[in-house]
């Protein structure tokens, strides 16, 4: 699993827009991690688009919640019949307004289709993730959380995780010892049991993935 990606659809071509910033609030409870990610994009273009959110899915996750903000507007994706969803779409981007669409493109991969997205406008993509965490031994476990997308699009590498990153993590402060990372700019405070990072990821050997490792106290 790993977050989104985001294109902008024009003529038959998916263009990447990578987020402005992304912002992670995640908190631990024993084998089970719950996550907030915020994504920001920026339609840069002089007229409305219709652009693509792409996200995986993973036996190892599960996604709860999904939310757009486009300005002060919140859109939220409703359950319906593929052809009624289809239907209901199509109409409200006819009549100028700006509507969602969501459904599965691929073994694994979901797509969302934001239409009539106003011009120079900010789009804010909230995901409300679950994990459940591999346990290593007796007392350690960890969770893998990707940074690339690999769509039908081919939107690779399309997080900018080098600025406007950030991650905080509330750990079991009864519970856990020590927090460590592949991410070589991943603080733990021992004071807090909190696990962050500030401004970029710095990874070791470019991995693609914030490996999270859990020590605990006692045996698991």
């Amino acid at each position: 699993m790993s977050f989104g990606s985001c294109c902008v659809l024009q003529g038959n071509n998916y263009l990447k827009m990578k987020p402005k910033a992304i912002e992670i609030l995640g908190v631990q409870k024993g084998l089970i991690l719950n996550f907030e990610v915020k994504q920001i994009f920026q339609h840069s273009q002089p007229q409305p688009q219709e652009i693509s959110y792409i996200f995986p899915d993973d036996f190892k996750m599960c996604i709860y919640d999904l939310k757009f903000a486009v300005g002060d507007k919140i859109i939220k994706p409703e359950l319906k019949a593929k052809n009624e969803a289809l239907e209901t779409y199509k109409e409200a981007i006819s009549e100028g307004k700006t509507a969602i669409y969501g459904a599965n493109i691929a073994n694994g991969l979901n797509e969302f289709k934001l239409g009539n997205l106003p011009p120079k406008t900010a789009c804010k993509v909230i995901l409300k993730i679950a994990f459940c965490a591999n346990q290593i031994n007796e007392n350690s476990f960890y969770v893998k959380f990707p940074l690339d997308v690999y769509t039908p699009y081919g939107s690779v590498e399309c997080l900018d995780i080098k600025k406007n990153f950030s991650l905080m993590l509330h750990s079991e402060s009864d519970k856990i010892k020590k927090i460590t990372s592949n991410v070589v700019n991943g603080v733990f405070d021992e004071n807090t049991k909190t696990f962050s990072i500030s401004k970029k990821i710095v990874n070791k050997d470019n991995e693609n993935s914030i490996i999270i490792t859990f020590e605990t106290v006692e045996q698991l």
